[in-house]
């Protein structure tokens, strides 16, 4: 949070000693870059709660104002030798190499001179972002979690003699929960009647192909925005077995709406698969955060405070509203570590 105040700073707030509304300090940030501010104002709201529960910031009413100096140079070293500790410990090291770009690029960020896809993705490489998803304790444990929930519902298609399994995989990205499944099923030698490797970047579609898609005919790579619809996309509605989803459904406008539109492309009594957030962190939001897509949600009584997150309350209401039966979460004693799975079976 040191550090966050100071790159706060760095753009141009609290250099006053006033306390300052959120909303002064947001048109702050509109007049040093022309309007162009590089975050939504829902970000540098949290952004100063995070502070204020940190002992960085005091509130004063509506308004803030600096509570404990910090001392730019000592933060900086602070960080520097925390992020270097970081790196030492595998299961750290990306999350610790993300943070730190976009700690770093945010005074460029919020002045609008450097978009945060710049940041995360430069020169549109996954690199930054792909050691998020796996090859870390936790991702690993999630995506075997979403793993074992497909191969169960496979062998039991299996045994009941049902036709080639189909799965949707919406959001896909790099690939982080793809790989883990995709290997399972090669484990299985069954055929499969499609594997749909869908999200909203061509690139990542590219970046699919090139490493999943070896000995695997049955790939499918297509543009799918969940929030739109799905026959208009070409989508065959109940055709499949199985829906799976990795932190992508909270990035919507409305959650209810893309749990319904997952819900069509299932079959009666096939099986939503999602590996979602389970509470807010400061992390995700110095990076996923700085993202368009993380504020979208207008539903905001359904989400987490200062994230689009669900609770798994929350996550059973929805589900069960739009006519999901059977909503379970394999894995609740762990969801103290960021993340949540939410099985839910389609009553057609």
């Amino acid at each position: 949070c040191q550090v966050l105040l100071v790159q706060l700073q760095a753009a141009g707030l609290f250099d006053q000693l006033a306390p300052q509304t959120t909303e002064a300090l947001y048109q702050r940030l509109q007049e040093s870059c022309a309007g162009a501010v590089g975050v939504n104002r829902r970000w540098l709201a949290h952004s100063l709660r995070w502070l204020a529960e940190e002992g960085w910031l005091a509130a004063e009413g509506d308004s803030w104002r600096v509570q404990r100096e910090v001392d730019a140079d000592s933060a900086w070293a602070a960080w520097d030798n925390a992020v270097h500790e970081a790196e030492a410990d595998v299961d750290r090291r990306a999350q610790a190499q993300l943070v730190d770009a976009c700690l770093r690029a945010l005074p460029a960020v919020l002045g609008g001179r450097l978009r945060a896809t710049e940041v995360m993705f430069p020169e549109g490489s996954m690199a930054r972002v792909e050691g998020i998803y796996k090859h870390n304790a936790v991702s690993d444990y999630f995506n075997e979690v979403i793993t074992q929930a497909v191969l169960a519902r496979v062998r039991a298609g299996q045994q009941a003699g049902a036709a080639p399994v189909r799965i949707l995989e919406i959001g896909a990205g790099t690939g982080g929960t793809s790989a883990r499944v995709l290997e399972g099923l090669d484990t299985l030698g069954i055929e499969v009647g499609q594997y749909a490797y869908t999200d909203l970047s061509r690139a990542f579609l590219m970046h699919a192909q090139a490493a999943y898609g070896e000995g695997r005919p049955y790939l499918d790579y297509r543009i799918l925005d969940v929030e739109k619809d799905l026959v208009q996309q070409g989508l065959a509605l109940g055709s499949y077995d199985l829906v799976i989803a990795t932190n992508v459904l909270h990035a919507t406008a409305d959650i209810r709406q893309v749990v319904e539109h997952a819900k069509a492309a299932l079959k009666t009594d096939g099986w939503l698969l999602l590996n979602e957030l389970s509470q807010a962190s400061l992390f995700s939001h110095l990076t996923f955060g700085l993202l368009e897509g993380w504020w979208r949600y207008r539903d905001e009584a359904l989400r987490l405070p200062g994230t689009p997150g669900l609770s798994s309350e929350r996550w059973q209401q929805v589900l069960e509203e739009a006519g999901y039966r059977a909503v379970l979460f394999p894995c609740r004693a762990f969801h103290g570590l960021g993340q949540q799975v939410v099985m839910a079976c389609s009553d057609g």
